[in-house]
């Protein structure tokens, strides 16, 4: 696996409209233990990804997030976590700096303070995740900006990169919804496949131009618009643009792990496939004789569409989406107009 989450907590001091976990401020029980985790870890380390996401929940409750970061981290593994914002200030910064976390995540989800904080369910979250750039920027942290599009904040797309960049991102990460968790609620703000089409399309436009600095998670139909616009621009060989943006990595390159041990195939995929705990923390054991990630890997299981698209390989369509809104996570992309 090239990238792993891991919810190192469910325990969350926000109560974010979209939360794929309803995460809440209480605790949960059976957590893994430090112990525990560092077992997870010297797993990850056999055969080390280039990413171990450290998230949540909010992961700086915990207590031992430091001692866990450092420790896959002296083992080599790249390490990035995902803080709400809160609780980051000049000591958590030098913690995280001293503790080998390489980059961290800060989430804006509207433009302005009345926009983000309803959006986020916490009352000043807006002001907070501006101070917690500001000092992730002036203490020499690299940060990235996430968003989460829906109906609601799809007209200030372009004003919120423009404030990521002005608070010194190094790239702005927009996530199309995945109706999961809390986020069920919102099935009327998720945008339609002509919008999605129309706005990955811009995205693409705006990041082939140079114009912004755009990285896009759960919407693997932007692979086969990059794929389609770099066809047919002769100039868009250049350097910058030699990594073309990957489809839907669940259970194909990307695995997380639950604050319980809990395997699936990305956070927003509500499909166990396994425990940690019952293969004896031995992660590559458990993903290979997961059914579900194995039949994630077979064109030939696909079903409508997807199964006889000709971008298959560089998109297999959003499974997380299409579990949550058919039960099918081998059902067509809901959200993609292309026709094969």
């Amino acid at each position: 696996m090239n990238i792993i989450a891991w919810e190192t907590t469910r325990r969350c001091k926000f109560s974010c409209i979209h939360c794929r976990a309803s995460a809440s401020d209480s605790s949960y029980d059976n957590e893994l233990t430090t112990t525990e985790g560092k077992k997870l870890i010297d797993s990850i380390a056999e055969k080390p990804p280039s990413l171990l996401i450290l998230t949540g929940g909010e992961p700086l409750l915990r207590d031992d997030i430091f001692i866990l970061a450092s420790y896959a981290s002296k083992l080599g593994i790249r390490v990035v976590m995902a803080p709400c914002g809160s609780s980051i200030n000049k000591k958590t910064i030098e913690k995280l700096i001293a503790s080998g976390v390489s980059r961290i995540s800060l989430s804006i989800d509207g433009i302005d303070q009345k926009s983000h904080d309803e959006f986020r369910g916490r009352r000043g979250a807006f002001d907070e995740v501006i101070n917690a750039a500001e000092i992730t920027q002036k203490y020499g942290m690299e940060f990235q900006v996430n968003t989460t599009v829906t109906t609601k904040n799809i007209d200030n797309l372009a004003k919120i990169n423009d404030l990521s960049i002005s608070l010194g991102a190094v790239i702005h990460d927009i996530f199309l919804l995945v109706p999961t968790g809390r986020g069920s609620g919102l099935k009327d703000y998720e945008l339609d496949s002509d919008t999605y089409e129309k706005t990955l399309k811009w995205v693409a436009d705006e990041v082939i131009s140079g114009k912004r600095n755009f990285k896009v998670t759960c919407a693997p139909h932007y692979s086969r618009i990059w794929r389609q616009k770099k066809s047919g621009e002769p100039e868009f060989n250049s350097q910058k643009h030699v990594r073309p943006p990957a489809g839907c990595l669940a259970g194909n390159g990307f695995i997380f792990v639950s604050h319980q041990g809990d395997i699936q195939p990305c956070g927003f995929f509500d499909q166990k496939c396994g425990n940690i705990r019952d293969f004896n923390f031995d992660l590559q054991k458990a993903c290979t004789e997961s059914d579900t990630l194995n039949k994630l890997s077979l064109k030939s299981n696909y079903k409508g569409k997807c199964s006889i698209c000709e971008y298959w390989n560089v998109c297999k369509g959003c499974r997380a989406r299409a579990f949550a809104l058919s039960g099918d996570f081998l059902t067509e992309e809901p959200y993609c107009s292309f026709q094969p």
